[in-house]
């Protein structure tokens, strides 16, 4: 047996090794790409979904325009119950949306593993993560 995931119209999405199918092909009009990392390191598998988001955020994302620093660059912390509660959310175009996906453990008793990305990931300045 061999884990697939497929959509809701049972269409074959992912199938380890091969990853994409004809219809979720990647293309300059690409919004939205889910990127699955499996692996038995739990810390390994974070490291390396941090990696891939970093070289996206340098490579796949335009950069802002330069603004003048106001002596202080500070991450914004957003409020939980005001941020479940917007229904419409306005992302720039030089910006990156993560977002978090349950880690689970099929041979475990409680099966939930963890929660990526969390408060602890993606911590590094370089993301300027706003939460």
């Amino acid at each position: 047996m061999v884990p697939i995931v497929v959509d809701a119209s049972k269409t074959v999405i992912s199938m380890p090794p091969l990853t994409n199918c004809h219809e979720t092909r990647l293309t300059v009009s690409t919004t939205d790409v889910l990127i699955e990392v499996t692996g038995m390191n739990l810390a390994v598998c974070k490291q390396f979904a941090e990696t891939v988001i970093a070289w996206l955020l340098e490579n796949a994302c335009c950069k802002p325009p330069s603004e003048p620093s106001n002596g202080g660059d500070s991450v914004k912390q957003a409020n939980v119950e005001q941020t479940t509660q917007i229904v419409k959310v306005c992302v720039p175009p030089n910006c990156l949306v993560v977002r978090p996906i349950r880690v689970v453990d099929s041979e475990s008793a409680s099966s939930l593993c963890s929660i990526f990305p969390s408060r602890l990931d993606l911590v590094d300045p370089k993301f300027n993560t706003v939460r």
